[in-house]
């Protein structure tokens, strides 16, 4: 009957032991989930075992889930994107088990307008007497050079918008800068004909 005793009393003592040490040992917890110390479990495509100190040790498989794929391209999970194809613009991001979730977004302006004159983007152009560039957005970046605003040409002022005759081409005063073009080309007018006539005075012709 003692022997008995002693038995029941080594089960009951090994058994609380057995519950301190498991207090003892750090468990793992992982995707939320609490695991013993050596206990195996999977984790998505890799096997774990969790270890001394709540610390979960998997093997480094690529899991075929853990990337997204949008047009050619490969994204990993929480990686976002723009997706401007054929104009449906979207901003996109991967998420867990390789699905993709977008939201609508303004398409991005591929031009600039600037005084009423649309210019692509790479565009160089002038505004006034600034070099200026069409970028990304719509947005042009220029010089910051301050333009005088009148057009001085032989002897005369002109205000910006003004057209005149410069020689034998037309321009416009842009604030302080003339844009010409040549209507006219500077011929010799002779008052005698003949190979060895003189040229008197010269005029401008009109171009055809």
């Amino acid at each position: 009957m003692k022997n008995l005793i002693l038995v029941f009393t080594v089960i009951a003592m090994a058994a609380m032991v057995s519950a301190q040490w498991d207090e003892i040992l750090e468990p793992c917890i992982v995707n939320g989930v609490l695991y013993k110390v050596g206990q195996e479990f999977k984790d998505r495509c890799n096997s774990c075992t969790c270890v001394e100190n709540g610390v979960a040790v998997c093997t480094k498989l690529t899991c075929s889930d853990d990337v997204c794929h949008q047009n050619g391209v490969t994204y990993k999970i929480g990686e976002s994107f723009e997706d401007n194809m054929e104009d449906r613009c979207k901003k996109c991001t991967c998420i867990e088990g390789g699905t993709i979730t977008c939201i609508k977004t303004s398409c991005p302006v591929k031009e600039c307008v600037v005084n009423g004159v649309t210019y692509k983007v790479g565009d160089y152009f002038k505004d006034e007497c600034n070099k200026c560039i069409c970028l990304e957005g719509g947005n042009p970046s220029c010089t910051k050079t301050i333009c005088p605003k009148e057009c001085v040409a032989n002897g005369k002022r002109y205000n910006p918008g003004d057209l005149y005759k410069d020689g034998c081409e037309i321009c416009i005063c842009r604030g302080g800068y003339a844009e010409c073009f040549k209507g006219f080309m500077l011929t010799c007018r002779k008052t005698r004909t003949g190979a060895s006539a003189d040229c008197t005075r010269m005029a401008c012709r009109k171009l055809s």
